[in-house]
């Protein structure tokens, strides 16, 4: 009753924002809204019942408190030929491994949830996160923005070279990056599990809660990522700017394929007094996931900020250089724990995610006859960890 009449206001909203139209294209689009939300949220027919319980679908509310730590590292290298001239300049750039607290709330129907968390005990340049999960029990779907700030630090190395002037000079030396602000930190993640075993298997009832574990069993996974990171200095960092030369964003972007392993122990278990019910109904289920992954596709975008006056840069790109690497590995790891006790369960879980990144070498010409080679690695690594408090109505 319920679900009909929240697919009925759906439809209403949908249909109200629409200009008018016939009684046939009308019913057609209400048809279609209809099929749409059967798809994102019918429960599976596959589920063996002896190894997977699944209530009917219900909304469901949930907050949670997250701590996280997020890491950048970017070497960059830059060989500059004009004319006699050669500099060879390299920026070893790192980010502080920041901590960060978040409290969140999230709501969803059936396996469909919208989250939401903000960092806490901060007053300026609060990390925030969106996500939007989507498990059934054959697939999991993540998708989240985070953004952070954290302070850059590193070293930067040069030499000088100019073998055809009399005196022959040769200076070379490092220096630390100096930095009194913090650069802003963008995540974006998309991420898609499969598991095979879809009749006794369910992923969905260590993270989501949405179904429950019965009897312990596993899964191969096949999984798919997209992941994107962006670090933008700051421009008014007058100091740190004149020593990178202007290189003050970086982007990766990074499509990677794998299969995997995930595996749920149920060490407890006790079924509802009644069937499809919740009253009464026990569980707890552990879950640990390892999925080893290959960037296939591998970019980094890399702006060099435009001077404004002797020292001083902005944020407008100057010039912009692309590169794309090589197959290289990434990994993606979890372990979760979920506790079911009737309309109430806890869901808590750490995860670490790695992905790297080496683009080789490559030449870009100049406007009067100079050219530079750019080479450039790097990775983005996070872990988290999470205890989120559920209910279903």
């Amino acid at each position: 009753m319920r679900r009909a009449f929240f697919i009925k206001v759906l439809a209403v909203l949908l249909l109200s924002g629409a200009p008018a139209a016939n009684p046939a294209s009308a019913q057609g689009l209400d048809d279609a809204v209809l099929w749409l939300w059967d798809f994102f949220s019918s429960p599976s027919r596959k589920l063996d019942p002896s190894y997977v319980f699944q209530p009917g679908n219900c909304f469901s509310v949930s907050t949670d408190y997250s701590v996280a730590s997020n890491r950048v590292v970017i070497d960059s290298n830059e060989e500059v030929y004009t004319g006699p001239l050669h500099l060879n300049f390299g920026v070893d750039l790192k980010t502080e491994p920041r901590v960060t607290h978040k409290i969140g709330f999230s709501a969803g129907y059936g396996p469909l949830k919208l989250g939401f968390s903000h960092e806490v005990w901060r007053k300026s340049r609060v990390a925030k996160d969106y996500s939007l999960r989507w498990f059934k029990n054959t697939f999991a779907i993540d998708a989240r923005y985070d953004r952070y700030y954290s302070k850059p630090g590193g070293t930067m190395s040069g030499e000088f070279l100019e073998p055809s002037d009399p005196m022959y000079m040769e200076q070379n030396g490092t220096a630390p990056l100096v930095a009194t602000g913090a650069a802003k930190v963008m995540d974006i993640l998309l991420s898609g599990l499969y598991a095979f075993n879809q009749d006794k298997f369910s992923y969905r009832a260590a993270y989501d809660g949405g179904v429950v574990q019965r009897r312990s069993a596993g899964s191969m996974l096949a999984a798919a990522k997209y992941a994107r990171g962006d670090i933008s200095l700051d421009p008014n960092e007058a100091v740190l700017m004149n020593m990178i030369m202007g290189m003050g964003s970086f982007s990766s972007r990074q499509f990677s394929l794998g299969v995997g392993y995930s595996y749920n122990w149920v060490p407890f278990h006790r079924d509802a007094a009644r069937k499809r019910d919740l009253d009464g109904l026990r569980n707890v289920t552990l879950n640990i996931t390892a999925v080893p992954m290959l960037a296939v596709l591998n970019k980094v975008i890399t702006t060099e900020y435009s001077a404004s006056g002797i020292f001083g840069y902005t944020n407008e790109a100057e010039e912009t250089f692309q590169m794309r690497g090589r197959v290289h590995p990434s990994f993606t790891a979890k372990a979760g724990l979920s506790y079911t006790s009737g309309h109430f369960y806890l869901t808590s879980w750490v995860d670490f995610s790695h992905f790297a990144f080496n683009n080789g070498s490559r030449e870009y010409p100049g406007k009067t006859g100079d050219y530079s080679i750019l080479s450039q690695k790097g990775s983005f690594s996070s872990w988290t960890g999470l205890f989120q408090l559920n209910y279903r109505f």
